[in-house]
């Protein structure tokens, strides 16, 4: 689930206030309509492995190329992971059913925003993948 870990990151550097579900949802949008190329509002696997390809290329240090060939099948299996209906899309709110989950997790009183203090005790128990 390398690229699913890596859409969560590049959710919440959209959205870096993601402390609330609205903001969240924004993120998740913000990454469906920054590689939605066709613009039909979904991710289609030729988008899905785009977006993998460049996510793989910000990888600092590089990456050796054998590493590289099991990522990359990591990426595929995530956007099977992803496609919740087995459409050959990622949605939005396909995108948003696990990480609505994990904010519902990391925010221990309920109240809808995630304070600096619910996040340090218990994101480690609230790990998405």
């Amino acid at each position: 689930m390398l690229l699913a870990a890596l859409i969560f990151l590049t959710a919440q550097e959209a959205a870096p206030n993601c402390r609330t579900r609205a903001a969240c949802d924004a993120g998740i949008k913000a990454v469906i309509d920054g590689w939605d190329t066709d613009r039909d509002g979904r991710l289609n696997r030729a988008e899905w492995d785009r977006m993998g390809e460049i996510m793989l290329a910000r990888i600092s240090p590089p990456a050796p190329p054998d590493a590289l060939t099991e990522m990359r099948k990591d990426i595929a299996a995530d956007f099977r992971w992803e496609d919740g209906n087995g459409d050959g899309y990622v949605t939005r709110e396909e995108m948003l059913k696990v990480r609505l989950a994990v904010f519902s997790c990391l925010d221990g009183n309920g109240d809808g925003t995630i304070s600096d203090e619910e996040k340090a005790a218990r994101e480690d128990r609230c790990k998405p993948f």
